[in-house]
């Protein structure tokens, strides 16, 4: 469940349900006594100016507290949170100073911030957010350096292609190099006809040629004998040639990412 977070409007005093203050109310009480069963029943429900919700500081953690408590601090948070969600004012009062008023929650945000190296991005963060308003600062992630790749016909195609993948907010972007050259080769496959030889020569290809090697040009050597019902049938030869593409490679960094939760 969700902390409730208000601030006392007398003392300025901030009380955060949950983790450093601990509440009564007369639904609790009431509770207690069996003598409220259902949720909305009852004056106190609507209206409890006259009996406000006591709130106090909790001196010890929340995790000190014994389990009978904390299961009846749960309870009285949800009858707050369920009540509060109706959009009707809820009363409480200040043990410390006395003040009597309505809850007005404290909302918690939380919002990325980015930077070149880990503590630009940790300034940005505190500049951007009241230093009073943080309730936490997270590391993402640090500063990496990172690389891709991309493939094309020419060296222009592949290191256009390679540029195309890196990621917006990259910076310290290299201008690229030329990592392989094409490389090219020749296979010899037979097949009954143009279309199947096609299809043989892809496969062949695709299983001996070198990895991102694609399909060139294809040359009959030797045509292939369709025969009389299929006496006579031969096979033809052809030649295929093969080629793999300019291999190009960007390299660049990731700025440096936290996470802020504040209240707003």
């Amino acid at each position: 469940m969700e902390d409730i977070r208000f601030r006392c409007r007398g003392c300025r005093l901030k009380f955060t349900l949950g983790a450093d203050a601990l509440v009564v109310t007369s639904l609790g009480v009431m509770a207690d006594f069996q003598a409220v069963t259902v949720l909305g029943t009852g004056s106190s429900f609507v209206d409890n100016r006259a009996d406000p919700d006591l709130v106090a500081s909790l001196e010890r953690s929340w995790s000190s507290l014994d389990s009978s408590t904390v299961r009846d601090q749960l309870a009285e948070m949800r009858r707050i949170s369920s009540l509060l969600s109706t959009g009707r004012p809820r009363w409480w009062k200040c043990q410390k100073c006395g003040t009597e008023q309505t809850y007005k929650l404290i909302r918690v945000s939380s919002k990325q911030f980015e930077g070149k190296t880990l503590q630009e991005a940790k300034t940005v963060a505190t500049n951007a957010v009241p230093e009073k308003s943080i309730l936490a600062l997270d590391v993402v992630r640090d500063v990496e350096g990172k690389a891709v790749g991309g493939e094309g016909k020419s060296a222009t195609g592949a290191m256009e292609a390679a540029r195309a993948r890196v990621p917006s907010g990259a910076f310290d972007i290299s201008p690229g190099e030329i990592v392989e050259e094409p490389r090219h080769g020749t296979l010899e496959i037979q097949a009954y006809s143009q279309e199947k030889a096609r299809e043989v020569s892809k496969r062949e290809v695709k299983r001996n040629a070198p990895k991102g090697a694609s399909l060139e040009e294809m040359k009959c050597d030797v045509r292939p004998a369709k025969g009389f019902l299929r006496i006579g049938r031969k096979r033809g030869s052809w030649k295929v040639q093969w080629s793999t593409p300019f291999r190009a490679k960007v390299s660049f960094k990731t700025p440096a990412v936290v996470v802020v939760q504040f209240e707003e």
